[in-house]
């Protein structure tokens, strides 16, 4: 049977807590944020590209709704 995917809330990664180490969060799938000390959260994408495993990284959460009202960038 296929691993079953749970989607993350918004809540649970916005509430995320800085640690000392960077850390992800996963949720089963390729996408998932990195938190780092600074209270930064990364989202990386892991995907395959000529049988290698490589990783995209992607800004500070710009799709998620309401994102844009107060953030200047």
């Amino acid at each position: 049977m296929p691993e079953r995917i749970t989607h993350l809330s918004e809540v649970k990664v916005r509430t995320a807590n800085p640690q000392k180490k960077d850390y992800k969060i996963f949720n089963g799938g390729r996408l998932f944020p990195q938190v780092t000390p600074s209270d930064g959260k990364l989202w990386y994408l892991n995907y395959h590209y000529a049988n290698k495993e490589r990783k995209r990284v992607f800004h500070d959460r710009p799709w998620i709704s309401g994102y844009g009202k107060n953030h200047p960038g």
